[in-house]
């Protein structure tokens, strides 16, 4: 049977619902007021095909919670796609002058543009050199500090930090088309996105270099190795 109800009584009684769903899922008020009101379009368009098999507060549910998943989806894309312009731009490239490696731009655009990507690092880093290279040059991290968190000596540290760096180097020669002038990306970015080891790893770092800069920017001391060991499993899982 039809619903004799009209799409403003659905509103009425399920407004709130829909839109604290959006909200929960989305986690940005202004996109999720714009995802509800796509609800309710959706809920209009559809409303003759209702037939009173499940409550409507379920049926509009489902609409609700599909299309905040896909408004996340289409977010998520929008700031890849963004970053990817980023990463082309020309500002964003260092200039390719005297002894670049030394250079202290190398480590302005790592922690300004690669930290976008983190190929580089995903791709020829091990994992207690990765923490090397993200507190050290992204998060600004002292070698002393970071000497405590892996329990190695600082002159270790230094001696991976360097040869982090160096392998850095030798993939943004060899690999990344960004760094050597009027290049193309061939940057592992959309090359390794396929692999799903690449993708827990992208996701793993991202996570362990927020919640560091967080617990550092906060002044709390950061926890050891294990801690962030149990990040990147909890990722690979």
């Amino acid at each position: 049977m039809i619903p004799t109800v009209s799409i403003d009584d659905w509103i009425a009684d399920y407004g709130e619902m829909v839109l604290s769903l959006c909200l929960k899922v989305i986690r940005n008020r202004e996109l999720a007021l714009d995802t509800s009101q796509s609800v309710w379009e959706i809920v209009l368009r559809k409303k003759e095909s209702f037939r009173n098999e499940s409550r409507p507060g379920t049926w509009i549910y489902t609409i609700a919670y599909r299309e905040a998943l896909r408004a996340v989806k289409k977010e998520k894309t929008r700031r890849y796609k963004d970053a990817l312009r980023g990463y082309h731009e020309a500002s964003s490239q260092p200039r390719m002058e005297d002894n670049l490696a030394e250079d202290a731009q190398v480590y302005g655009w790592l922690s300004g543009t690669c930290n976008m990507c983190l190929s580089g690092i995903i791709c020829t880093l091990n994992f207690k050199t990765r923490i090397i290279v993200v507190f050290r040059y992204i998060l600004d991290i002292s070698f002393e500090e970071i000497s405590r968190i892996l329990g190695m000596e600082q002159a270790a540290v230094r001696k991976a930090a360097s040869r982090g760096k160096k392998r850095l180097m030798d993939f943004f020669e060899n690999e990344c088309g960004l760094y050597a002038k009027r290049a193309h990306c061939k940057c592992g970015l959309e090359r390794y996105l396929d692999k799903s080891s690449f993708k827990n790893d992208l996701v793993a770092i991202k996570s362990i270099t927020a919640k560091a800069l967080h617990l550092h920017n906060a002044g709390s001391p950061l926890p050891p190795i294990e801690y962030w060991e149990k990040i990147r499993a909890s990722c690979h899982k």
